[in-house]
Parts: C-alpha cells; sequence; structure tokens
C-alpha cells in the first residue's frame, strides 16, 4: 500500500488469475472503516522499516523513514519512538530545533 502527496491512496490486491471474481466495494468500506490516517505538516511520505541487524538477543525494532521533519510531532510521540535513535540528514531542521 502506498499514500502519494495527492489525495489519492493506491492499493494493490493480488489474486489467482483462475480465483472467483471479487466484488471489491464491501471489502473496501470495511478496511476504509479500520484505517486511521493522518497528515503532519513538513512530512511528505513515511515508509516503514525493519533495522537489518538488531542488538544481540533484541526483537528486530521497528525504523520509520520519512520525507520531510517535523521534530516537535516526534517528541510528542516519545511513547512509541526512541528520541534516542532519531537521524536526520535536515541540517537546517536540526540548527533550528536543537542549535548549534
Amino acid at each position: 500500500m502506498r499514500a502519494d502527496v495527492s489525495d489519492l491512496f493506491q492499493a494493490v490486491v493480488r489474486t489467482p488469475a483462475d480465483s472467483r471474481k471479487l466484488l471489491m466495494l464491501g471489502l473496501v468500506e470495511q478496511a476504509a472503516k479500520s484505517v486511521y490516517v493522518r497528515q503532519i505538516p513538513g512530512i511528505k511520505s513515511c515508509y516503514a522499516e525493519l533495522d537489518d541487524e538488531p542488538a544481540k538477543g533484541e526483537a528486530k525494532p521497528a525504523r520509520v523513514t520519512t520525507e520531510g521533519v517535523y521534530f516537535k510531532q516526534i517528541w510528542e510521540r516519545d511513547d512509541i519512538i526512541d528520541l534516542k535513535r532519531i537521524d536526520s540528514n535536515d541540517i537546517w531542521a536540526i540548527m533550528q530545533t536543537y542549535g548549534m
């Protein structure tokens, strides 16, 4: 599944060629009821990943890569985000947030 910057949302459903026909409207309506989507200013897109090599004895922690940054919103979600593991290549945003 992928969310574009526009108002469109795209989902790909793959089924065997010999399977019965699917009535997509009911499936889409049911899925839409259970999906919570929100937008954070400054973040254009977001991708979930798993770390390749977790520390010994630890489960693979989830990692989120974003296009854009909004540190204030990240700090407000410290219940699910490890604030010690934040990386950014946006030098200007780091200077504005943390100072030099």
